[in-house]
């Protein structure tokens, strides 16, 4: 079986999936703009959410399990109508703090996560936080 890929015509941004020997995209609904959206399918992602507080108001069936704020959020920056997000993020450990960036772009997902020593986590500007030395 030959995979292929082949990105939406009309908005150009995502992979078109196939459905019942048809192809469509499931951003835009190509060839069928008025197709009626299966209530299986994955809804959009929230690229704002901040918190697990923020999520549960943000995402009707989100499961956690633990501390989903282990990680504290550092900087945060998206845009819905272009389908990006970049964030960073960190969890203070004996000696410093381990911290984990992220990149979405559409369905894409990047991430990277590395030990700074020496530092903790404080507040700063727009109700972020930032890494200070220890």
């Amino acid at each position: 079986m030959n995979a292929r890929i082949e990105i939406c015509p009309q908005c150009g941004e995502h992979v078109i999936q196939p459905r019942d020997s048809e192809e469509y995209c499931e951003e835009c609904g190509w060839p069928d703009e008025n197709r009626e959206p299966d209530p299986m399918e994955k809804q959009e992602k929230a690229l704002d959410v901040q918190s697990v507080e923020d999520a549960k108001a943000k995402v009707s069936d989100i499961q956690v399990v633990g501390n989903g704020d282990t990680f504290a959020l550092l900087c945060k920056a998206s845009s819905k109508s272009q389908g990006w997000m970049k964030s960073a993020k960190a969890m203070e450990v004996p000696g410093g703090c381990v911290v984990q960036v992220t990149t979405q772009q559409g369905s894409n997902v990047a991430e990277a996560l590395t030990f700074v020593p020496g530092v903790k986590i404080a507040e700063d500007v727009n109700g972020g936080r930032k890494l200070v030395a220890l």
